[in-house]
């Protein structure tokens, strides 16, 4: 291997220069899995073949020709039982992005930070993201395909399938090997954050809260982006919560009235009617802060830092 790699030398193209390792598990596993589909052996699979080796040194191009069109990301339709006659015909949409699973998880795990509608419910979710991994990839990223699952390419002897649900992973097909796990999640989504429109970003304060209370941008605020924009555009200072004062849910007809008694890590303690509680903290992308009040969904309520009462 290290003589094959020193020559310098694409085992494909046979153009010399700068050169990388693609390398398989089990090169009879990837033979077979073709035969036995009767499919014909791409050139990379023959070449391995007639080397009788689990490995190949080629050029960046070549390397990329090979990859390209992989792994697939499809919705769980794919895993719905075939029928033995075969008469059924397995559906579903699938999206080809970058291969390993760290990243993918990082692209569905921001999506859901974002709430963007589940693509098992309709095709919005799909094409949200499309356009996250497609801001993130940039105009000279890898290419990106939506497809039926059917015609995809999908038991290729590489990255496989993912089976994804409710913006999680959930199952893999057409794959054996050990899943890459080097991105950090929380540094992944950060800079998957950074490289969205500035109208889109959520901020790294509030991605940071949303994970560490396991909630989503909606449980927040339905108008995360508008309500910042807002305040801008009305001269209101965005400002964090200050440690005595009060604040209410609506400033000019306040109701629930809370006075801020300390701030720890992405949560607030709080006093309501002499009583004190501790409740989630957020802090938006503007420098402003908000805190949720009530213990599910249907009973929050936000009560924000630009909502300063008097006591």
């Amino acid at each position: 291997m290290k003589r094959r790699i020193l020559d310098g030398k694409c085992e494909a193209c046979q153009a010399e220069g700068d050169v990388e390792i693609h390398h398989i598990r089990s090169l009879t596993k990837v033979v077979n899995r073709y035969k036995k589909k009767k499919k014909n052996v791409p050139d990379w699979v023959g070449l391995m073949d007639r080397m009788h080796r689990k490995t190949l040194v080629l050029c960046p191009e070549c390397h990329y020709k090979l990859h390209r069109g992989k792994p697939i990301i499809s919705d769980c339709s794919l895993e719905s039982p075939l029928r033995r006659n075969g008469a059924r015909r397995v559906r579903g949409e699938g999206l080809t992005p970058l291969p390993h699973r760290d990243s993918v998880q990082g692209f569905l795990e921001y999506c859901r930070l974002r709430s963007f509608r589940r693509p098992e419910s309709d095709n919005y979710g799909w094409a949200r993201l499309c356009q996250t991994i497609a801001n993130f990839l940039g105009a000279d990223g890898t290419s990106i395909g939506v497809d039926d699952v059917a015609r995809l390419d999908r038991d290729n002897g590489d990255n496989g399938v993912y089976l994804i649900r409710d913006w999680k992973i959930v199952g893999r097909r057409f794959f054996d090997g050990e899943e890459q796990n080097c991105y950090d999640l929380q540094e992944f989504l950060m800079a998957l954050d950074d490289s969205q429109p500035e109208n889109q970003k959520l901020g790294h304060s509030m991605i940071e809260a949303l994970r560490f209370h396991g909630l989503e941008i909606s449980d927040v605020s339905w108008n995360y982006q508008y309500e910042m924009a807002k305040r801008a555009e009305n001269g209101i200072a965005a400002r964090p919560f200050e440690i005595g004062k009060f604040y209410a849910d609506c400033r000019n007809r306040p109701s629930n009235i809370v006075k801020i008694v300390e701030k720890p890590y992405m949560e607030a303690i709080v006093e309501k009617d002499g009583e004190e509680m501790k409740v989630p903290r957020f802090v938006w992308k503007d420098g402003s802060e908000s805190i949720l009040m009530g213990d599910d969904r249907m009973s929050r309520r936000a009560i924000l830092s630009t909502e300063e009462v008097s006591s």
